[in-house]
This record gives C-alpha cells, structure tokens and sequence, in this order.
C-alpha cells in the first residue's frame, strides 16, 4: 500500500562552490584577451574610429603595502583556536580598461557591466589618485552596455578634437 504524505520537502541549501558571481565571458580579439564582451566591443569602437585608447597598459597602485607596528597583533580563528598571523599588508591595484594619457588630457574608460564585491573601493581609491593630477584635463568614463559605449566614444572623440 502507497502513502503519500501532505508534508512539503524542504529545500535543500545551496552550496558555495567557489564559482564567481560575475559571468563575464573571457574573448581573444585581434589577439588581445578582453575580460568582457563589452570591453571588446569597446575596443572595435575605438579602432573603428582610429582613437589613441590603448587596453589595459599599466597598472596603478592606489594603496601601498602596510607594515604594521610592533605593538600590533592580528588573530584569526581556525576552530577554537586563536592563531597570531602576520598584519602587514598587501599593496592594493587598480588597472583601466582603456587609458589615454595626453597632453591636454587623461581618459579612463572601465567597462563595468555588473561590478564585483572590491571595485567600487578600488574606484574611490583610483579617484583619490586622479585628483592628484595637476594641468591636465582627467576624464572618467563607465559605460555599462553597448548603448553607453557609443556616448562614450562620441564624448571622447568631442574631446579628441
């Protein structure tokens, strides 16, 4: 004999696979590997209207690496134990799509589609570091879909000229 229960199934939790959460899709054009199709299609933009962008052509430190003092100590869990680990610091970085640093002008173009969990403090520090630039004209654009890539790249040309 069948029973069938009136009783629902709970759901199961998910778990963590260590997948990201941004689905960019890596793609090699002109042998350049873009991190987005987005940044790509910048990229055909800029070629197509010959600009002086070029992708990804340094990195910038926006904060130093740290030595903690002496009388500092940083401890961290592992079960129920507390274990002393180093405090010191990695230096944190910050790399543009596409840079053009002129004599009239500085533009950096960051193709954010869906922003991951570090960028927008990556940004402010970034923003931190362009506003030491002194006689020059810094321009910060981030176009979030094709459409915005087009304004963009009319803005610039504007600029350009």
């Amino acid at each position: 004999m069948l029973i069938k229960s009136n009783m629902k199934k709970t759901p199961r939790k998910k778990r963590f696979t260590g997948k990201k959460k941004i689905n960019a899709r890596k793609i090699v054009y002109d042998g350049i590997q873009f991190q987005s199709l987005l940044e790509r299609d910048f990229y055909k933009k800029i070629k197509l209207f010959n600009l002086p962008l070029l992708y990804e052509p340094k990195t910038y430190e926006v904060l130093p690496a740290m030595k903690a003092p002496e009388t500092f100590r940083n401890f961290k869990t592992w079960g129920t134990k507390f274990l002393e680990r180093s405090s010191n610091t990695q230096n944190m970085k910050y790399t543009p799509d596409f840079v053009y640093e002129g004599d009239k002008h500085y533009i950096y173009v960051e193709n954010k589609g869906r922003p991951n969990e570090s960028y927008p403090l990556r940004k402010k520090l970034f923003f931190v570091y362009l506003s030491k630039i002194k006689n020059r004209e810094v321009w910060f654009f981030e176009p979030k879909n094709q459409v915005q890539n087009s304004i963009v790249i009319e803005k610039i040309k504007e600029i350009l000229t």
